[in-house]
């Protein structure tokens, strides 16, 4: 009702305007005037500074008025006046766009990349760095002391029997990890409201630091079965999909006992760290003793990453934790959650575990290659981790018991 109200004012105000020009003698130069102005509203309102609608809409709108002018004198200023009212109508906060116009949509590009999200890679940090990685190194080899000296009292025998000792090494490796290309076009590099190649070279670089970090939790999963231990609470649901049957849940004295495995012999100078997949936290808060862990997470602590302490140990939480198969064995790297797999804790020390990881190598093409209208880019570094000492002391894992 109320755009019919609206039409019918304009063909009122159309018809009138028209009658006084047509009354007044000077409806020919109007003629001329009239369709200009209506033409130049329209451009202002509907077409934003574009030359070549408003040059339509002029010829347009004056043929028009010229061809209604020459069969019914008078009537171009009636014609004329619908079409320059039209584009005053409001219609919900809007102007109405006239029927001669052109309207205009645009696409807003906004230059707010939405990135990849990934999970904290802080926790390898908390560790002893072997550096200048270099992309033809493959391996690091750790000394072992293996013989103690023997203590005499009193010495008897000049000179004192010699003993050679024969001391091991531990050697680890460090793989070559590289991206698969990505191809940066010309278009997409010219087109693109936010700079892509760097944004590309930054996941590739994220990409690589994610695995040498899972790569390095798995290094650091103790082998000796002196090193781990099973929860005994109560059975519970399992909570990630492919698992099947219960897991027992985890007690006071299974952590108590965890701690002691870790600190024995090594004394607690607060330094620990213990990683947990972000799935087990809400495992630990129905521990009533545990409850009030995260209060613990003082600034000094959330700076390395850690969320709080538990036992005064630095607690990392990351989505994705690691895996041990039901022989108590952790799942290599890319492994499908199994039946009878487990949820695991795995603490450390700083100073018993070690990770290596080079420098990133960056390659993009200097040239656009033929054919792909473009250049390729990649990255590539070496990585690596293990226990420090064969003895694997200062290394604990807890797993979750089969219910």
């Amino acid at each position: 009702m109320k755009k019919l109200i609206n039409i019918l004012s304009v063909f009122v105000v159309a018809f009138v305007s028209s009658m006084v020009l047509f009354a007044s003698g000077i409806y020919p130069a109007i003629a001329v005037g009239l369709p200009i102005a209506a033409g130049s509203y329209a451009l202002y309102k509907g077409l934003k500074g574009d030359p070549i609608a408003l040059l339509y809409n002029l010829v347009v709108i004056t043929l028009i008025a010229g061809a209604i002018e020459f069969v019914a004198p008078g009537m171009s200023m009636l014609a004329i006046g619908i079409l320059f009212m039209w584009t005053l109508i409001p219609a919900k906060g809007t102007v109405v766009i006239g029927t001669l116009q052109s309207e205009v949509l645009k696409t807003i590009f906004t230059s707010d990349l939405q990135k990849i999200l990934y999970p904290d890679n802080a926790f390898y940090k908390k560790s002893k760095a072997d550096t200048d990685v270099a992309l033809d190194a493959v391996s690091v080899e750790i000394p072992q002391e293996s013989s103690r000296p023997k203590v005499l009292k009193n010495p008897e025998v000049r000179p004192i029997p010699v003993e050679m000792p024969k001391d091991l090494k531990k050697t680890y490796s460090v793989d070559l990890y590289e991206t698969m290309p990505s191809l940066i076009t010309n278009i997409n590099q010219d087109f693109s409201t936010y700079d892509k190649r760097a944004a590309k070279l930054k996941t590739h670089a994220n990409e690589l630091q994610t695995r040498i970090a899972e790569e390095v939790g798995i290094s650091w999963f103790p082998t000796l079965s002196s090193r781990k231990i099973l929860t005994t609470g109560a059975t519970g649901a399992v909570s990630k999909t492919g698992m099947s049957g219960g897991r027992l849940k985890w007690t006071l004295q299974d952590w108590m006992k965890f701690e002691y495995m870790l600190k024995r012999y090594i004394g607690d100078d607060g330094q620990f760290c213990i990683w947990m997949d972000a799935e087990l936290k809400q495992d630990v808060l129905l521990i009533p003793e545990f409850r009030d862990f995260e209060k613990t997470g003082v600034s000094q602590t959330l700076a390395t990453g850690a969320i709080g302490k538990i036992l005064n140990m630095n607690v990392f939480l990351r989505e994705g934790g690691l895996l041990a198969d039901n022989s108590q064995a952790v799942k290599p790297y890319g492994s499908a959650i199994g039946a009878n797999d487990r949820l695991t804790v795995l603490g450390w020390h700083p100073d018993f575990v070690r990770h290596a990881e080079g420098r990133n190598e960056v390659n993009i093409d200097p040239y656009v290659q033929p054919g792909m209208g473009g250049r390729r880019l990649n990255a590539a570094v070496r990585g690596g981790g293990c226990i420090e000492r064969l003895d694997e002391l200062g290394v604990a894992v807890m797993m979750q018991g089969i219910g």
